[in-house]
């Protein structure tokens, strides 16, 4: 199975990669028919792919070969950009979908790919079982009942789970009654994947406080926003920099001089550098080459402003 997977996943692989840059206008103008037939065939190929990465990452967790790459994201814009690759389906049965990411600027430090992957699978299974003219609702918000904790909620107003599959949904090869096919996967491994993050997945049918319809929820634990050391002697530069990272929920630490800044590297560890070249005392350039030459900075990305 994990051969075949493989061979499946190369096509697949070239035609998203093929009508996204049709998409993009490389054979020249698309009528608006057009572009809509080749969005639904990237949704398509799409889905498709996520089955068979299901299939392989399921191999990978029976052996337990299954790593993450993680990295500190902002929360809210991983979710909604992972979540609007949909819109287009949703639009297709007129379903009124809404993405709401909230005011907060959490940090989780997570595999971004996986984790699209589970929202994907949420939001792409909310779509399905939910009629035409009907209501999905993606939402980011502070897990109230789990302190630094950050859920993100998936409700519809679909045919719903009955009662006694509720708990089972979870399950490897698991699939409900006469509902639309399907490999009986996404969710199982959508659970292991929260659960390797040390998050929490839970479904609920009915929605509370309605008579039908789904709500499935993920938390994942907050982290401390990624530190930007920004390096420039102009302090309106500064401020203008500090404003706008600061905005967006990172930490922020600010240097005048090359000097300064490599103390503050030293005894901080930034997680990214905004570097101007020309500084007062020592020069943009030779701050990156000591910084490249020293084994325990030479990984912090630096971008030369």
């Amino acid at each position: 199975i994990s051969n075949v997977s493989h061979e499946l996943r190369t096509p697949l692989t070239s035609m998203i990669y093929a009508i996204a840059n049709m998409l993009k206008g490389v054979v020249g103008p698309l009528s608006d028919h057009a572009a809509k037939y080749l969005e639904m065939l990237q949704g398509d190929c799409k889905r498709l792919l996520m089955t068979v990465n299901d299939i392989l990452d399921l191999r990978k967790i029976e052996s337990h070969t299954l790593t993450l790459a993680k990295t500190r994201v902002p929360y809210g814009r991983l979710v909604r950009r992972s979540a609007e690759t949909l819109a287009v389906q949703a639009e297709q049965k007129s379903i009124d979908f809404r993405i709401e990411t909230g005011t907060g600027l959490w940090f989780v430090n997570c595999d971004a790919q996986k984790i699209e992957r589970v929202v994907l699978n949420l939001v792409g299974n909310a779509t399905k079982f939910t009629p035409d003219g009907g209501h999905v609702h993606v939402s980011v918000s502070q897990d109230e009942a789990r302190p630094g904790f950050v859920c993100v909620t998936v409700d519809d107003d679909g045919i719903g789970i009955p009662k006694d599959a509720v708990t089972r949904v979870t399950e490897r090869y698991f699939t409900v009654g006469d509902q639309p096919s399907g490999s009986g996967l996404g969710l199982a491994i959508s659970k292991e994947i929260v659960e390797m993050h040390d998050g929490v997945l839970s479904v609920e049918s009915p929605v509370p406080g309605a008579d039908k319809g789904t709500r499935i929820s993920f938390c994942l634990p907050t982290v401390e926003p990624p530190m930007v050391l920004i390096v420039d002697d102009d302090p309106d530069v500064l401020r203008a920099l500090d404003e706008q990272i600061v905005e967006h929920g990172y930490r922020v630490l600010a240097a005048r001089g090359g000097q300064e800044a490599l103390e503050l590297v030293e005894s901080e560890s930034p997680d990214i550098i905004i570097l101007d070249l020309v500084l007062p005392d020592i020069p943009g350039r030779d701050v990156i080459v000591r910084l490249k030459a020293d084994s325990a900075t030479v990984r912090i990305p630096i971008v030369v402003l």
